[in-house]
């Protein structure tokens, strides 16, 4: 049965068929719903002439305080997308305009987020490889003037990927954030805010008192779990990435992240 949903008065799904206002996308079937937040929605879609798999975004001003036009930040979101590696964010295929609206035709990535995958994950192997893989996926796209703004675990995707060696654990970032629109905090700062909530929260089971000494771990009696001694392995570890993100922060978020002045 094909897929029915209305999002607004003037969005909806008929027959698969994606309608914007008086127009109608027909590059796409699409399937069902990925995703839904105050910025918008994102499809689940079939492209009918290359017959692969896609998602497609439509920025729409679902949230009810929410004054910003959404063609202008949906451009700027998708031209961040288009700058942006791609090994480590969601390939963008194209971004059009459709009266009023503007969609876009993007990677269909199958995984879940980090904010899923952290809570079924609470070995120190696996949560290793997030906080790396999390920490090379924010320097690899980051520069002094591009960065995500909003790669919290619910913007991140972890996935696998079939190579020479075997499966290996993926991550790609998702929605770029656009808060220079916001009027509300600043989009840089913003960024590095969450971007060190974001790796606090990847390691808070091994980064505690508690934790440290059941390992055997020496805690040199410090109360601070910032100062974990794995904490301070695991920061050590990811030196040429902290140090290359140290430089664009301007300040140093491994220090930072060991809670030293």
């Amino acid at each position: 049965m094909a897929f029915k949903v209305k999002i607004t008065k003037d969005v909806f799904v008929e027959n698969g068929t994606l309608h914007l206002g008086k127009q109608t996308v027909d590059r796409f079937v699409i399937r069902g719903i990925l995703g839904k937040g105050a910025n918008g929605v994102v499809f689940d879609a079939h492209h009918l002439v290359l017959n692969q798999p896609r998602a497609i975004k439509v920025w729409l001003k679902l949230g009810g305080t929410d004054t910003r036009d959404k063609v202008t930040q949906g451009i700027a979101e998708a031209q961040k997308l288009a700058a942006s590696d791609p090994r480590h964010v969601v390939m963008i295929y194209d971004a059009e305009t459709a009266g009023q609206y503007l969609y876009s035709s993007m990677e269909k990535i199958t995984g879940r987020t980090l904010a899923e995958t952290l809570k079924d994950s609470d070995d120190l192997h696996t949560r290793w490889m997030l906080a790396r893989g999390y920490i090379h996926a924010i320097q690899s796209t980051t520069t002094s003037s591009l960065y995500h703004g909003d790669a919290h675990p619910g913007n991140v995707m972890v996935y696998d990927e079939d190579g020479d060696y075997g499966t290996m654990m993926r991550m790609k970032l998702l929605d770029f954030g656009t808060s220079l629109f916001s009027g509300k905090e600043n989009s840089r700062a913003r960024h590095w805010r969450i971007v060190y909530e974001t790796f606090v929260r990847i390691i808070a089971p091994f980064n505690s008192k508690d934790w440290a000494l059941e390992q055997s771990i020496p805690y040199e009696g410090r109360e601070d779990a910032l100062r974990c001694a794995y904490f301070d392995d695991v920061i050590d570890g990811l030196g040429m990435e902290l140090g290359h993100l140290d430089g664009l922060v301007g300040f140093s978020l491994g220090a930072k992240l060991r809670g030293e002045p």
